[in-house]
């Protein structure tokens, strides 16, 4: 390839911003690393058997499940709490097995579950008067939420800070390479990763899928369809990627991957901001080359 003065200008300007982004890049590796042990601990993992035993109340931890969604969306909270309200839910759902087919066990727990993540990921969280009328069947007061909400905690050890699929897709959004994502079209391809992560807690055969493959695959299914839109070939794709396959590749990685990519791409739509004339495709295609 031959460089003119201006590309060659324009490349430099890019390599100096890289390389002032290349101590923060390291930084986020080790934020990620240390997330990805987190998200293992025994603490916080929803594992093949616990996801067995929630399996046989399908129905009840759905009916949980749409209600979480469905209150935390009116009172406007952030889809980072809901996935942490389930994920208390599921590991106390376990460690309370011999309660769960008590009548309304499911019901206050799921109130709890959303009443203690909106307290510690909220700014205005629900009001406990509030929570003790959620139910439209059932009311709960005070003391009792209270009490599920002291014993949630004993049950849980006090581990109320898993690491959420959103905030893995914030740092592996962050560690793609500048020629991968134009600015221009970040904000649709977030809102794209940031819809598929909201359903993820809806399906009921993702509940044992790690965050970090959850938002690993919701962001791979964006690129997909982003690349789909500029007719660029997968090979960049698989080259963006790489550097975050290296991170968390574990044993069960390719079986969780593959399972969340297809589940969640259902979900995943990806509108370029404006439609690309042939021209704009051209120069798109030409900086993925540079």
């Amino acid at each position: 390839m031959s460089w003119s003065p201006i590309l060659f200008a324009a490349e430099s300007e890019r390599y100096e911003q890289d390389s002032l982004a290349r101590n923060s890049k390291e930084d986020h590796i080790s934020i990620i690393q240390a997330m990805l042990e987190h998200e293992s601990s025994r603490w916080y993992t929803i594992d093949k058997k616990k996801g067995f035993y929630l399996h046989l109340f399908k129905k009840q931890r759905q009916r949980a499940v749409k209600w979480t969604m469905e209150f935390a969306e009116m009172q406007e909270y952030e889809h980072q709490t809901v996935a942490i309200a389930l994920n208390y839910l599921d590991r106390y759902l376990y460690e309370e097995f011999s309660q769960l087919d008590k009548k309304g066990f499911f019901e206050l727990s799921a109130i709890t579950a959303l009443y203690i993540a909106a307290k510690l990921n909220e700014q205005i969280p629900i009001p406990i008067t509030i929570a003790a009328e959620l139910s439209s069947r059932t009311l709960y007061t005070v003391e009792e939420i209270e009490a599920s909400e002291q014993k949630m905690l004993e049950a849980l050890e006090w581990r109320m800070n898993p690491p959420s699929a959103q905030i893995f897709a914030h740092y592996f959004v962050e560690m793609l390479p500048y020629f991968i994502l134009e600015e221009e079209d970040k904000k649709e391809f977030v809102r794209s990763i940031d819809a598929q992560l909201k359903m993820a807690p809806a399906c009921e055969n993702l509940v044992t899928v790690k965050p970090s493959v959850l938002a690993y695959s919701a962001m791979r299914n964006a690129l997909k369809n982003m690349f789909k839109i500029y007719e660029l070939s997968n090979e960049f794709l698989e080259f963006g990627l790489h550097k975050i396959e290296d991170i968390i590749k574990s044993d069960t990685f390719i079986e969780q991957s593959g399972l969340a990519e297809t589940a969640l791409s259902k979900y995943s739509i990806f509108q370029c901001p404006n439609s690309p004339s042939d021209e704009q495709q051209t120069n798109r295609s030409h900086s993925y080359l540079l």
